[in-house]
Parts: structure tokens; sequence; C-alpha cells
């Protein structure tokens, strides 16, 4: 998770910036595995879904913008919300919920991943918990700086 985020945030390539950031989502896929329960089992398999539907969502967006402007930087988004509104306030809604800002999808995936390490007990799980978290908020810059350009 840490690597993924860690790299993504340097990026300003749209789709290489949502390659990484796929990484940290790996991640957050295998601290369920790591629970170890039918919890766990569970909030994979929402997150999954939650994840590839706004993943989708966001390269459809980006290989939309990227055929018009022939770019695929972030600064290639700047005016997207004056110019195609709604294709702003989509891809602003698939990459809130990438991040995990409630009341998104994503934040009910990434909440039950968290819940489920957390109630698989013992340190190291409420620490791998605790890391994930403070993942989601280094993914809210880079993820915030494509909103912002929108």
């Amino acid at each position: 998770m840490t690597l993924g985020n860690l790299t993504a945030i340097v990026q300003n390539n749209l789709k290489r910036l949502l390659a990484y950031s796929s990484i940290a989502h790996a991640g957050y896929l295998l601290m369920g595995l790591s629970a170890a329960n039918a919890a766990g089992v569970r909030s994979i398999l929402v997150y999954l879904v939650v994840y590839v539907l706004m993943n989708v969502g966001a390269f459809l967006v980006i290989i939309a913008v990227a055929r018009v402007t022939g770019s695929e930087d972030i600064d290639s988004l700047r005016g997207l919300g004056s110019k195609a509104p709604i294709a702003a306030l989509s891809l602003t809604v698939f990459l809130f919920s990438l991040t995990g800002i409630p009341p998104f999808a994503g934040f009910i995936g990434k909440y039950l991943i968290f819940a489920a390490v957390v109630q698989r007990g013992g340190f190291w799980y409420v620490l791998l918990a605790m890391i994930g978290v403070l993942n989601s908020v280094v993914s809210l810059f880079y993820y915030a700086r494509i909103i912002k350009a929108v």
C-alpha cells in the first residue's frame, strides 16, 4: 500500500497514477485476506466490486479527455468542470470513492476491510488497520490534485 501510494504521489500521467494507486488498492484487498475470517472475505468482495466500478469509471473519463486533448497529464483536466461538467462530476465522485471518503461506496468497502482486520484482534492487526487508514489519507493527496485540476 505504502509503496504504491508514495509512487503515485509523484506521477503527473493520470493512467500511471491510477496504476500505482491500484497497487495500494491491492494492499487493501490483502488486508481483508489477512483477517482470515468470514468478515474478511465479505469485505474483499464488497471492496473489489466498488473498486472495479470506480476505477473503470475514472479510466473511462481520463481516456475520453485524452482523446480530446491528446494528453494524459493532470494538466489536461484543467477546466473540465466548465467544458464537460458531467464528466468532471463523475470523475470527482470516482476519485472520492477511491479515496474512501464518506458517504461514497469506497468508504463502505474500506470500512468493512478495516473492521474485519480489527475484529481479528491483536496488536499487529490493529497496527495494520492504522497503516491502512494512513495510506488512505496519503491517497487523498494525489486524488485531490486531480480534482483540483478539474
